[in-house]
């Protein structure tokens, strides 16, 4: 079972590499690629950060931060079961550079107070899980990190490939 949300910044020929090869996509997915600010783990966050905005007067951003963690399109469509040297695998999905640019636009808009002070409507809709302990600094350093790592690869015209771990 996936239990953790990575993203990685990438120039366009490493994401056209990862996808048709099996061995660049192994690479790209065991850090062996890139620097290590290259890459973000996300933990269980992406849906704590939806439920924060969807609880918020930022509703639309449960889109964007969708998009966001997500990707739109399919990176490895050519094995889409996976490196065959990874036995537990995940979808690796990626944003394009023109999305990547749109997206680190959009998250700037993202209200970091109003997805801190959701809490109790996050609680409300999920009555039987624990939340984190400090709720207002998870998501507003999850939150944060996720809008300078967009804002970061929109820079430097990479694009965002995302997988679960």
């Amino acid at each position: 079972m996936a239990v953790t949300q990575l993203l990685a910044r990438v120039d366009p020929d490493t994401a056209a590499a990862a996808a048709s090869s099996e061995q660049a996509l192994a690479a790209l997915l065991s850090f062996e690629l890139l620097e290590h600010d290259a890459f973000i783990d996300f933990d269980w966050s992406p849906k704590l950060l939806k439920l924060a905005a969807q609880c918020s007067e930022h509703t639309a951003l449960v889109t964007v931060l969708s998009r966001a963690f997500g990707g739109e399109a399919l990176l490895n469509a050519a094995f889409a079961d996976g490196p065959s040297s990874d036995q537990v695998y995940s979808e690796v999905r990626f944003n394009c550079r023109e999305t990547v640019r749109i997206l680190a636009l959009e998250l700037e808009a993202l209200s970091i107070t109003a997805l801190s002070l959701a809490k109790p409507g996050v609680q409300a809709l999920m009555p039987d899980e624990e939340l984190p302990e400090r709720y207002e600094a998870y998501v507003t350093n999850h939150a944060l990190a996720l809008k300078a790592f967009y804002a970061d690869a929109a820079a430097h015209e990479q694009v965002v490939v995302s997988w679960w771990d």
